[in-house]
């Protein structure tokens, strides 16, 4: 997944660039996202260091409908969380929802 490729390299512009095609969220809310991340990423990167690789660890879907998808990044002292929610109107799908945590919680 381009996202993630881009996000695990810290790339985080490049990142959310890929996803405005595919995005119900308004620009301007992704804008300040990318300024969002790319600060607290910045803070993350020190404490969990670098960023090793990420998986995908689960995919749930709602008819067909709704999916969520969730991934890991792999740091070399920690993890986090990327979920997103993706909505099909019945044409095409879009990313209607996207965050990340170190909650996982709702993993086990």
């Amino acid at each position: 997944m381009r996202f993630m490729d881009a996000f695990k390299a810290s790339k985080y512009e490049n990142a959310f660039r890929n996803l405005r095609s595919y995005s119900a969220i308004e620009d301007y809310k992704i804008d300040t996202l990318v300024k969002k991340v790319k600060e607290q990423m910045t803070s993350i990167n020190s404490y969990y260091g670098k960023a090793l690789s990420y998986e995908e660890i689960s995919e749930k879907d709602v008819k067909n409908s709704l999916i969520r998808l969730v991934y890991l990044v792999k740091y070399e002292k920690y993890f986090l969380k990327l979920v997103f929610i993706l909505y099909n109107n019945g044409s095409y799908w879009t990313i209607s929802n996207f965050k990340y945590t170190e909650d996982i919680a709702d993993l086990f």
